[in-house]
């Protein structure tokens, strides 16, 4: 997930297993707090909440729309709300004796200290907030075990008929219109302390020394993988294809401009300084239904998974012995 790209919201599941947004209870090195609810005996802390309400920022964020601690504040119970969902359904999941496969929680360790910018930047994180790889490894143990309920018992049935799919395609022509795309590398220079002009300005030495040594003839890809600070880095700071609306408005009128193998000046958006090299262009055009039938077999099936998630929940909510303290 890219800073600067914006990605629409997936909700539900996200927020009940061990996708990119993790919720977890830290369970010693910080003082007892006072419990906020219990499920079938099992307490949900304030601290808890907390944790959660840091996560869904760092989640918001990640997708370029963040939020501010106030905003969030807002929702908390709503949030208290999901942290009893996924504590009903992983009940649920234990009593059924729905663990995940050995690697699987290596392998979601891996892809969070990814989207996290790497390792250490992990790590930080992990001290901020008080855990240790044990209890977060233990966590994400925990959400796989809830999504692995969600696919037995919610979503294994859920079929796309033919039909379905041509009917959307026909009722929502607009949907199919692919806008212009560009193919785009770039290098991200992250300001590291935002508002001290010192470390801004050594961002921007960082990136007119890379700007002159493109200049000198240097490699963009070489130069990527080397001094980018944006997780496309693993990929030579390439990021597919994109349409302008998915880009930051800075961004996008910079790499528009753009010819294949032209290179921009320093472009500034509130993420740092990026260079940008323009890789290919795909003019707008119409998406024919046969391209579009995974697409729509998608979208089609994430709504219907939404809303089997949903049905699965409220009936376990039921079933559960929840109480909130005043």
């Amino acid at each position: 997930m890219f800073w600067y790209v914006r990605r629409p919201l997936l909700i539900i599941c996200r927020l009940l297993t061990a996708g990119v947004t993790l919720f977890f209870t830290v369970e010693t090195g910080w003082p007892a707090e006072p419990h906020l609810a219990y499920v079938n005996g099992q307490p949900i802390s304030s601290k808890d909440l907390r944790l959660e309400i840091g996560l869904f920022q760092n989640e918001m964020n990640l997708r370029n729309r963040p939020v501010s601690y106030k905003t969030v504040e807002a929702l908390d119970s709503q949030l208290l709300a999901n942290l009893v969902s996924r504590e009903v359904l992983y009940q649920h999941a234990k009593a059924l004796h729905l663990k995940p496969r050995s690697h699987s929680v290596s392998e979601a360790y891996a892809e969070l200290s990814t989207q996290f910018g790497g390792t250490s930047a992990l790590k930080a994180f992990m001290n901020k907030a008080g855990i240790t790889e044990a209890q977060l490894r233990s966590r994400l143990e925990k959400g796989l075990s809830v999504r692995r309920l969600l696919r037995r018992e919610a979503i294994r049935k859920i079929r796309i008929s033919e039909s379905e799919m041509q009917a959307f395609y026909r009722n929502l022509p607009d949907f199919f219109q692919h806008g212009e795309q560009v193919r785009v590398r770039h290098i991200l220079i992250t300001d590291k302390e935002p508002g001290k002009e010192e470390s801004r300005m050594t961002a921007w030495n960082r990136i007119q020394t890379l700007q002159a040594q493109l200049n000198a003839g240097a490699d963009f890809s070489v130069l990527a993988l080397k001094y980018s600070e944006c997780p496309s880095r693993s990929k030579a700071g390439d990021l597919g294809y994109l349409t302008r609306d998915q880009l930051l408005p800075g961004f996008a009128q910079a790499a528009f401009e753009l010819q294949p193998g032209d290179t921009s000046d320093i472009v500034t958006t509130r993420f740092g300084f990026h260079l940008i090299r323009m890789l290919d262009r795909k003019p707008q055009k119409q998406v024919t239904y046969r391209k579009a039938l995974e697409k729509i077999e998608r979208t089609l099936r994430r709504d219907k998974e939404n809303q089997a998630v949903k049905r699965y929940v409220a009936q376990h909510l039921k079933q559960a012995e929840i109480r909130y303290q005043e």
